[in-house]
């Protein structure tokens, strides 16, 4: 809000004991708005910082589960790396018999 804040005048009705006359006026309270205005801007300021923290737990969340992908995925090459260096070492080796019985 832009320059000073202006009052807000509400009507509001007193509940009681019923000692009052069916005349009488309500009470005045008067708001003042540059105090509503800070408890509603103080609201979403927390409201904003609570969906920042989800958010970045969020985040942190999806970044651990995707670390463990890529560490499932990294033991998987090297199984299958040296699996490979296995069966590459016994087809050289079994050709090298072959030969020596040629």
């Amino acid at each position: 809000m832009g320059g000073r804040a202006g009052k807000i005048r509400l009507s509001v009705e007193a509940g009681g004991g019923g000692d009052e006359e069916p005349n009488d006026t309500p009470s005045k309270k008067t708001i003042d708005t540059e105090a509503a205005y800070q408890a509603v801007n103080q609201y979403f300021k927390q409201l904003q910082a609570e969906q920042l923290r989800a958010l970045r737990k969020h985040h942190d969340e999806e970044i651990e589960a995707h670390e463990r992908e890529i560490n499932r995925h990294t033991e998987s090459i090297n199984r299958l790396k040296k699996r490979k260096n296995e069966i590459s070492m016994a087809a050289s080796s079994s050709s090298d018999v072959e030969s020596f019985f040629r």
